[in-house]
């Protein structure tokens, strides 16, 4: 939607979106994979609008205790927001340089919409996630 209406933007890739998304998944289920779509959704763009404190890593492949890495990624939880650091490739960010403030708007109106409501137009409870 966002690449129809502003497709000269530099949108963040799917990959960093995706990433996000199991994310949210992975910390906000606890990995289970019975799942409500409509809560995950909520939360991935309750996310997404607040894209300003976005920081997101791994360290299934990798460990922090690793001094060149340890160095490195301390040095990009300085820059700016959103971090989304590669879980292959921790030295790169996937969601840096990207116009996350018009994905942002979508996510609000989004947030809007019925898919984001129940049947009694209560909001969609969204997955705890830090």
């Amino acid at each position: 939607y966002v690449r129809a209406k502003c497709p000269r933007a530099n949108l963040p890739p799917v990959y960093a979106l995706e990433l996000l998304t199991i994310y949210a998944w992975e910390t906000g289920t606890q990995e289970n994979e019975n799942f409500k779509l409509d809560e995950g959704l909520s939360t991935v763009m309750e996310l997404l609008q607040d894209y300003e404190f976005i920081c997101i890593y791994w360290t299934k492949y990798y460990t922090l205790q690793h001094p060149t890495i340890q160095d490195f990624v301390r040095e990009q939880f300085k820059k700016e927001r959103p971090i989304i650091l590669d879980p292959v490739d921790p030295t790169h960010n996937v969601a840096e340089g990207y116009r996350w403030d018009l994905v942002a708007q979508r996510a609000r109106q989004c947030l809007k919409q019925d898919c984001c409501y129940d049947s009694r137009e209560i909001p969609v409870p969204t997955w705890t996630v830090k």
